[in-house]
């Protein structure tokens, strides 16, 4: 894929400046004539993870806009609106390629992440997102710290499996997924979770440990919701062995400590299983199968790492709306990185048996190219071929690839997908 400015037009919205206009960001085109430069501004203003005096030293350098850094923040603080909207029309056209080549059931991974000011003692904004191996980032929300996590934030089509941890196991969100036809796999606090037999009475969390104990991998479960028909699950159970209970009580009580909050028995007992729901049948993921599934959510926490430590994500400089455009800009560039590694996997033909390419190094690369467009540098094209995508795999580790789980799953879910090089 070419990186410069040219191929980042063409994945723009074609009527970007009537959606800046609707959106209130370009009411006035003095020393900005069109959105475009607006789209540039945020992404140098983000990019930079800098002040804004040096965003107007680059947009003067770049020829982009001329703008002193009062005017820079306050045309940054008008783009939030119409931020969302590219971000949102970039997500569409992942899914929409993603579809066309046959991938229509999908992997999605929910989660979020606090971005605070360095030195702040509480929560600064929190990023809602969904995220789908293999295609990238799929949703965003920017909400405050009262924006509550819950798997209503974001979008999802009928056969999808959506993965989540524990802290989005709640009974609404359950049914919310269902209701949309796709599928849910959660860590469960059964404490937090109400759960009913076939008779509809509760089930004890104690018998349902002691199941466990006993060998039993999973049961039938119903949950609840008032004024809802109960939903049909699996509950799937797995005991830790010892030393990693230990360690799992032994965060607990970290974490209860700095809290200052009593642990109970019952929460000790519990930190030594994990627990699992799920609404797939039992035809598509045995109990096995549904444990491996569940680690896939890990790739959602390594897209954080890598917003932060490659593209400074935790650098946030600012507070209200300007760090609103500042995060969407963010999200902005991790989209365009995920559709131009997508690219270029699909444009390596899989000739031989090879690892899969470190995410971590396509990324870094891709970063050099995009900020060389963003600050109006030609760099030339970035197109990978097999050899050098071949440098930048993975070499022998403890700790393997998902790559190739991810790959085989969608295949199971999309018959007749061929095999990506990913």
């Amino acid at each position: 894929m070419k990186l410069d400015r040219e191929a980042i037009r063409r994945k723009l919205p074609q009527d970007l400046d009537e959606i800046a206009k609707d959106t209130g960001a370009l009411l006035r085109r003095r020393e900005v004539k069109c959105a475009e430069q607006l789209l540039w501004m945020a992404l140098i203003y983000s990019g930079l993870a800098g002040p804004l005096r040096g965003t107007s030293a680059l947009g003067v350098e770049t020829g982009d806009f001329d703008l002193n850094d009062t005017s820079v923040r306050y045309r940054l603080r008008q783009s939030v609106e119409f931020l969302t909207e590219v971000l949102n029309h970039l997500l569409f056209g992942a899914a929409r390629a993603s579809a066309s080549k046959g991938l229509r059931r999908r992997i999605c991974l929910q989660d979020a992440t606090v971005v605070s000011i360095p030195g702040s003692t509480g929560t600064g904004f929190r990023l809602h997102t969904e995220y789908i191996p293999g295609q990238g980032l799929a949703y965003v929300e920017i909400t405050g710290s009262e924006g509550g996590e819950h798997l209503k934030r974001g979008e999802y089509k009928p056969g999808d499996i959506v993965i989540a941890d524990q802290g989005l196991g709640h009974a609404s969100s359950i049914h919310h997924v269902v209701s949309t036809g796709a599928y849910v796999l959660v860590r469960v606090y059964l404490q937090n979770l109400k759960l009913h037999d076939a008779k509809g009475g509760r089930l004890v969390v104690e018998k349902i440990l002691d199941r466990a104990d006993r060998g039993v991998s999973s049961m039938d479960v119903y949950v609840p919701l008032e004024d809802k028909e109960s939903i049909q699950a699996r509950l799937v159970m797995l005991r830790l062995p010892a030393e990693q209970a230990a360690r799992a009580r032994q965060r607990l009580k970290k974490r209860a400590s700095k809290k200052q909050k009593t642990i109970t028995d019952q929460a000790m007992r519990l930190a030594g299983y994990i627990v699992l729901l799920t609404t797939v049948p039992q035809s598509e993921l045995s109990e096995e199968e549904v444990l491996r599934t569940y680690r896939l959510r890990w790739q959602i926490e390594l897209f954080f790492k890598r917003c932060k430590s490659l593209m400074g994500l935790d650098e946030l400089q600012a507070g209200g709306r300007l760090a609103q455009s500042w995060l969407l800009g963010k999200m902005i560039i991790a989209a365009l990185i995920d559709r131009a590694i997508a690219s270029l996997q699909a444009a390596s033909p899989d000739k031989r048996s090879v690892a899969p390419a470190n995410l971590w190094r396509l990324t870094k690369l891709c970063l050099i190219e995009l900020d060389a467009a963003i600050h109006a540098v030609e760099r030339g094209r970035l197109a990978l071929g097999d050899e050098a995508l071949d440098r930048l795999k993975e070499g022998d580790r403890r700790r393997k690839t998902a790559a190739p789980q991810i790959d085989a799953l969608y295949r199971k879910l999309n018959p007749g997908l061929r095999k990506r090089r990913a």
